[in-house]
């Protein structure tokens, strides 16, 4: 057995204003994503303001962490290496285009504050993945996770803005949001479950306890998907308005406790470094009996 020379310890660079920002982030970039679709489908317009706002927020939150949120912008000078500086560029043309389109409508700026949103959520789960001290984060599936998180986040804001406004939503984007809700559940038991190494196991033993499926599982993903199959399935039949939009709301304030529960555990819960090991040492002269 190999002696180890530095055991698995929690990180600690990265904490709940990191956490913050993917929830924040992950929420207004779902939330445009998910509004896109819908105008689509011939619905109303994206969300004003709103998606930029919580971007922004994401933003504030995790630049905060530091101190020195004025230094935010050296982040910019290495786009080639770092994803961090990728995630920070996507926000800015984010933010950018959707204010511009507020003063001056265009398709092309929804088209590029639609791309922008998508690059942002896939840099997030890349800057997790290239975490390669992480046993944990260095994972393949990382990127398609916090995409699909994404979009489970934005589509609790939306249910959220559209329960409490007692707006209409049709089939079409109920459907594509129980989608994304059973995407993401296929996609995080994949994570939890799938069978490897210690390190890993040992690392992510906390996403497996009943308080963790319970918030992630139970209460964010399973309850809002079975209120959607049960709304999708009947139509809305025998349910008077105001019914609806309670468990719209009700669906939607599930899914972002469940959403926001998930990227804290996974942040602050499966945060163990790789333990380091001292290697076979090797040989320089010629083998014994050789």
């Amino acid at each position: 057995m190999q002696p180890e020379l530095m055991k698995a310890g929690k990180a600690r660079a990265w904490g709940l204003p990191a956490a913050a920002n993917f929830i924040l982030g992950g929420a207004g970039a779902g939330l445009y994503l998910l509004t896109s679709v819908r105008l689509l489908m011939g619905a109303g317009p994206p969300e004003g303001l709103l998606p930029a706002a919580l971007v922004g927020l994401g933003f504030l939150s995790v630049s905060l962490e530091s101190g020195r949120p004025w230094r935010g912008a050296y982040l910019l000078s290495n786009l080639r290496n770092s994803w961090m500086s990728i995630e920070v560029l996507s926000g800015a043309i984010f933010i950018g285009a959707i204010v511009i389109d507020q003063f001056i409508s265009s398709p092309a700026l929804k088209a590029i504050a639609a791309c922008a949103a998508f690059e942002l959520v896939m840099s997030h789960g890349f800057m997790v993945y290239r975490a390669r001290a992480m046993s944990a984060w260095n994972m393949p599936g990382m990127p398609f996770q916090f995409l699909t998180s994404g979009l489970v986040l934005g589509g609790g804001v939306l249910f959220m803005l559209c329960g409490l406004q007692r707006s209409a939503l049709d089939t079409g984007i109920l459907t594509v949001i129980l989608v994304c809700l059973l995407a993401d559940i296929a996609v995080w038991m994949l994570y939890v479950w799938l069978p490897r190494g210690a390190a890993f196991r040992s690392a992510t033993a906390f996403l497996r306890r009943p308080i963790s499926l319970a918030s992630v599982m139970g209460l964010g993903h399973l309850l809002p998907a079975c209120l959607l199959i049960a709304l999708i399935l009947t139509g809305g039949v025998h349910l008077n308005a105001e019914v609806s939009h309670l468990i719209i709301a009700l669906a939607g304030l599930c899914m972002l406790a469940g959403g926001a529960a998930q990227k804290i555990v996974l942040i602050l819960g499966a945060n163990l470094f790789r333990s380091i090991t001292m290697g076979e040492p090797r040989r320089y002269g010629p083998v014994p009996g050789k």
